[in-house]
């Protein structure tokens, strides 16, 4: 595991976005009965999937969840998770891969009609979040939905005014966050309906190595039947 992962901050960032999802499952669109869920027979795409923390949060209401991530290692380690805890491949699969360069595995039928798409912290890494966004309303079902969990533009809970010099520092972030309109407005140019924004009720300490603190936001779309 990267050891940031095992940095206490980081610990309570990944409790409050499974708490988050697990409590709005209504909001999102998820039936919140397990039971429900799985005669449903649901599909999750979980985009830069990590190590599963989606993933795993909401495997009970999921009968089909795939995972896309950029990174070989952590692909290895999502699949090792499902393998350890006896979870078919049919249910729970990864695999390496950018959804605005297709591989062929990306191309099945096997990553296409999702009923729902999550992307969390993630987005603020991507360079166009545009582009990816359009790709990925194609993953899914007329009728399924997107749900993005990031940053706000705050980055690292600095002034505006500084957030550039910090960007250029940080390795691998592109966006200082995502604000409300800028959010819906990227949505609603790729095509998503009834976008919606709302912000995690607590702030989120980043710790003694960064500083600060940062605001969560969750936003879902939908896309158009």
């Amino acid at each position: 595991m990267h050891l940031i992962y095992q940095q206490q901050w980081a610990q309570d960032l990944s409790k409050q976005i499974i708490h988050y999802l697990q409590d709005n499952l209504d909001w999102i669109g998820i039936p919140s009965g397990v039971e429900d869920a799985q005669k449903a027979n649901l599909s999750l795409l979980d985009y830069a999937c990590g190590f599963g923390l989606v993933t795993y949060s909401l495997l009970p209401w999921f009968t089909k969840i795939r995972g896309i991530d950029i990174s070989d290692n952590n692909v290895d380690k999502y699949n090792k998770q499902a393998r350890d805890q006896g979870i078919s491949p049919d249910q729970v699969f990864a695999v390496q891969g950018d959804a605005r360069s297709p591989a062929i595995d990306l191309a099945s039928s096997e990553f296409s009609k999702f009923d729902f798409i999550i992307i969390s912290m993630a987005l603020h890494h991507i360079d166009d979040p545009k582009a990816l966004l359009s790709c990925l309303l194609t993953r899914l079902r007329p009728g399924g939905h997107i749900f993005i969990v990031d940053w706000t533009p705050e980055h690292y809970g600095v002034p505006k005014r500084d957030a550039n010099h910090l960007i250029a520092r940080t390795p691998g972030v592109s966006v200082d966050g995502f604000s409300q309109e800028t959010m819906m407005e990227l949505m609603s140019s790729v095509g998503f309906e009834g976008g919606e924004y709302r912000l995690h009720p607590k702030r989120s300490s980043m710790g003694d190595m960064i500083g600060g603190e940062k605001q969560l936001f969750f936003a879902r779309g939908m896309k158009p039947l």
